[in-house]
């Protein structure tokens, strides 16, 4: 992971039980022999049920050449019970991004919708295709 600047970790949190607003995570890597570094600050994660992307600084720390592990830490949250999506992780040799640059973030009450509408897309794109072929 020498390569690289940043860590971007795509999460949410949802309150399954209690009220949390929101939960600190702490990325991390082992390098070196399993030395352990935090990856920059911890970041707040708001429990909203939204995917937001966090941005952790690598640089600076020992032996990114060989990685042994790495993942996410979360803080303590007595407020209740979270659901915790990791949606994607990605190294990123430039700057962080900024939130909502990309793919813009799905409401998970619209996810549904979202999987009808690409049923509905994808049976059209098979029946214009069946009658191409019939005629």
């Amino acid at each position: 992971m020498s390569n690289y600047k940043h860590i971007v970790v795509s999460l949410s949190a949802t309150n399954v039980a209690g009220n949390v607003e929101s939960v600190g995570v702490q990325y991390f890597l082992q390098s070196g022999g399993f030395n352990f570094h935090a990856a920059g600050s911890d970041q707040t994660l708001p429990a909203d049920g939204e995917i937001h992307d966090l941005c952790f600084s690598i640089e600076g720390i020992a032996n990114l050449d060989f990685v042994e592990q790495h993942g996410v830490n979360l803080r303590g949250h007595a407020g209740g019970d979270l659901i915790i999506d990791i949606d994607n992780i990605r190294a990123i040799a430039g700057d962080c991004p900024s939130e909502g640059v990309g793919v813009p973030a799905v409401p998970r009450a619209a996810w549904p919708l979202l999987a009808l509408a690409g049923l509905a897309i994808g049976s059209s794109v098979l029946l214009l295709r069946r009658r191409s072929a019939a005629a």
